[in-house]
């Protein structure tokens, strides 16, 4: 059912944009390869955010009539029941993951929708019954872990692996010496770490990822300022000043495109980049109303081209 698609696809896509609050690195296996978790509660706090959604809402009818599907149809209000999105995964450049959400949900009428999708089964592991279709995409299966819990993959393996994580049967994150169960900042709406770069399988060439063995992002947002902090741990402490020269390169490249726009080049400008040992630390912090205004222009633009 391609609307059933739409609402996994929607979670996936929040979690790249499970316990309600910070990342619960309890419900990560220890052998995660990567990591990502949005919170969402704490994103809808800042003024900003209630202005983007409106604005969003207000421009994209589709996306409003999107959200008055899901909610009346799936029993799922994100834009108020969604409390967080976490994913992770084993391995690189492979169609796998699993996405963990916590959100309010109708479980019956959810639960009604998957067993009318194409090619339904469902079968029990342990206490929880796992649901299965195949979408455009192909392959899905999806748990209710507990009333707000939902847990999805590609699948039945990716699942119940997951599920025995959840229950305690597999090993965990938490307490792993892993550059990916480094202490989560405080107040930070979106957390992204992977490993493992140099040797992985990645769908795109990056000399800077292929330099780099692990990255770890936080973003940070308030009713006052926008905060983004990224740290590239290199293969050897050697290639740590070539990073640090490569991301300097970048922000000149950018600085240059975009010269005759004083307001963005101030904003580019603002990001320091430090080197310590093998760590390059990326951090960029700049008001509110110079990013709100930045948005706005980059929508007026997108908005003259695109007629």
């Amino acid at each position: 059912m391609k609307v059933l698609a739409v609402v996994v696809a929607v979670l996936f896509a929040l979690a790249v944009r499970v316990q309600a609050g910070p990342l619960d690195l309890r419900q990560v296996p220890a052998g995660a390869q990567w990591v990502a978790h949005v919170d969402v509660d704490t994103m809808r706090g800042p003024d900003v955010f209630v202005k983007a959604f409106e604005a969003v809402t207000d421009r994209w009818s589709e996306v409003d009539d999107g959200l008055r599907t899901l909610r009346d149809e799936f029993g799922l209000d994100l834009a108020k029941g969604l409390h967080s999105v976490t994913l992770y995964g084993n391995q690189f450049g492979k169609p796998t993951g699993v996405l963990l959400a916590n959100v309010d949900v109708d479980r019956a009428t959810l639960e009604g929708q998957m067993k009318t999708a194409s090619g339904y089964k469902s079968q029990r592991h342990g206490s929880h019954t796992l649901h299965s279709w195949v979408d455009e995409h192909g392959p899905m299966c999806g748990v209710f872990y507990s009333p707000t819990i939902l847990v999805f993959g590609r699948t039945a393996a990716d699942v119940t692996a997951a599920l025995d994580v959840l229950d305690g049967k597999s090993p965990a994150l938490a307490g792993k010496d892993s550059p990916l169960a480094a202490k989560v900042p405080a107040g930070a709406m979106f957390v992204g770490r992977a490993i493992g770069l140099a040797d992985a399988d990645l769908p795109w060439k990056s000399p800077l990822l292929k330099q780099s063995e692990a990255v770890a992002t936080a973003l940070t947002v308030s009713d006052d300022a926008v905060s983004c902090e990224v740290r590239l741990v290199a293969k050897e402490a050697e290639a740590a000043p070539q990073l640090k020269d490569v991301i300097h390169g970048a922000i000149a490249m950018i600085t240059l495109q975009f010269g005759p726009d004083p307001g963005l080049t101030e904003l580019v400008k603002a990001v320091k980049v430090d080197v310590a040992g093998k760590t390059v630390t990326i951090a960029w912090r700049a008001s509110i109303d110079d990013v709100w205004a930045q948005a706005e222009r980059a929508y007026q633009r997108w908005e003259q081209a695109s007629r």
